[in-house]
């Protein structure tokens, strides 16, 4: 199977030509020829968009999108690609036929437009209301023709794109649940980091800060990654195993998802502080860099 693009095309031309006739009281009654066209391929497959009959793309049902995506075996593409290029010719042919039965000729062009033809004054000498009523009939039947060949490749590809837009339908449902269901988790997440405070200890010689719950503290997640970060880059972390066990517990998660969820675009990892970034030294001058303290194993703890 193979992703397949397709664009619904519909024609409704006897309102134009009749119109370009220019008989204000000449009512016809309206026929349409619907198609569905491949993603072009090449020059000739563009006509459609831009012919003087009033063939239009039409946007499918799926909401938002431009195209019509299906799966197709590679027989039933090409046959459906020799289908469309049959009725194409077989449609431009009729209209060429009507349009010099009606007398009009057309003018070329990006966008050609209906013009008198030469045959035009005899044509009109010719055709009275019911001679301009069996030229439409004819046209009218070699739709109908056209159509007859046309509609069990029309009809397969109705049902998969029928099939397909419930199938779209579906996967978004679940991908709405799925937001849903993330946003309460995240809700959820963030609440639980909010209300729990941390306290932490250096080890200087190790390089390694230990993190722990104290009831004491007010330190929350937020301000914990901040102090942690500014004063600690390329430490180790080591959070206590019950901590982590109890966080574990309350969200249902592992406390690397937990952590990745409230400190987004923060740590990757919770047990490494990153690096601090590098100074940028300035263009003709220089850079100094002082010592700061020193706090050893046991003697500081967040507040």
């Amino acid at each position: 199977m193979v992703s397949v693009m397709l664009h619904r095309y519909v024609s409704r031309p006897e309102p134009v030509l009749a119109k370009m006739w220019r008989r204000g009281d000449f009512d016809l009654p309206p026929t349409t020829f619907e198609m569905f066209v491949l993603e072009p391929t090449s020059y000739r497959d563009f006509w459609l968009g831009n012919e003087w009959t009033t063939f239009s793309r039409e946007r499918p049902n799926a909401i938002g999108a431009s195209h019509i995506e299906i799966q197709a075996t590679a027989d039933e593409l090409a046959r459906w690609s020799q289908a469309q290029t049959s009725a194409q010719d077989a449609l431009r042919a009729a209209e060429m036929q009507l349009v010099h039965d009606l007398g009009l000729r057309i003018v070329g062009g990006d966008r050609p437009s209906l013009r008198r033809g030469y045959g035009w004054r005899a044509a009109g000498r010719r055709f009275d209301r019911s001679g301009l009523g069996r030229a439409f009939d004819e046209f009218r039947e070699q739709l109908r023709h056209i159509d007859r060949e046309y509609r069990p490749v029309r009809e397969l590809i109705t049902t998969r794109v029928q099939q397909a837009e419930v199938q779209a339908r579906q996967e978004a449902t679940q991908r709405w649940e799925a937001f849903k269901r993330k946003a309460e988790q995240d809700k959820q997440f963030h609440a639980l980091a909010a209300q729990t405070c941390w306290s932490y200890e250096v080890g200087e010689a190790d390089r390694v800060v230990h993190v722990f719950r104290a009831s004491g503290s007010t330190m929350n997640i937020g301000t914990l990654k901040q102090t942690l970060q500014a004063s600690y880059g390329g430490y180790t972390v080591r959070w206590d195993d019950h901590d982590r066990a109890e966080i574990e517990q309350a969200t249902g998660v592992d406390f690397e998802t937990w952590w990745r969820a409230v400190t987004p675009n923060a740590w990757i990892d919770s047990r490494r502080i990153p690096d601090p970034p590098r100074p940028t030294p300035s263009i003709g001058g220089h850079t100094s860099y002082g010592v700061g303290g020193h706090t050893g194993f046991g003697g500081h703890f967040g507040i």
